[in-house]
């Protein structure tokens, strides 16, 4: 799989209402459940505007309910998440391949140019694994 498209799914996330995101059972017109952001969960991303009184539970969303940005953010989101796990997996395998690699500084090999290249990449790795910044 290729790289995800990181751009685009900062691009979806900055522009969907801001979070975090909470699933409010039973919180709406007696009964009905969202999808409530903000700290406090008040701001409605997602909740039925019409509903039943005494029906069993039927609820639907007119075009106003959800904004577009909400929407997409939505509807990508299981792509999104997918590619960006295979990329996680990816990369930290690939840190956990570097980190396999001696630590020169430990070892005590020598090699000019090569030395610092692999002692840079070993501890980059090290942090990167342990969830430390790189920064």
């Amino acid at each position: 799989m290729p790289k995800p498209d990181i751009d685009a799914i900062r691009d979806r996330l900055g522009k969907a209402t801001p979070g975090p995101w909470e699933w409010q059972t039973d919180d709406w017109n007696g009964g009905y459940s969202g999808l409530a952001a903000g700290s406090d969960a008040s701001v409605n991303v997602l909740y039925p505007d019409h509903c039943n009184e005494g029906d069993s539970g039927a609820a639907w969303f007119s075009e106003d309910t959800l904004s577009a940005a909400d929407a997409s953010l939505i509807a990508h989101a299981p792509a999104d998440l997918a590619a960006l796990l295979e990329y996680a997996e990816r990369l930290e395998a690939a840190l956990v391949a570097i980190k396999a690699m001696p630590d020169t500084n430990q070892q005590g090999l020598y090699m000019v140019g090569y030395n610092t290249a692999l002692n840079t990449a070993w501890h980059i790795a090290d942090r990167a694994l342990k969830g430390e910044s790189n920064a």
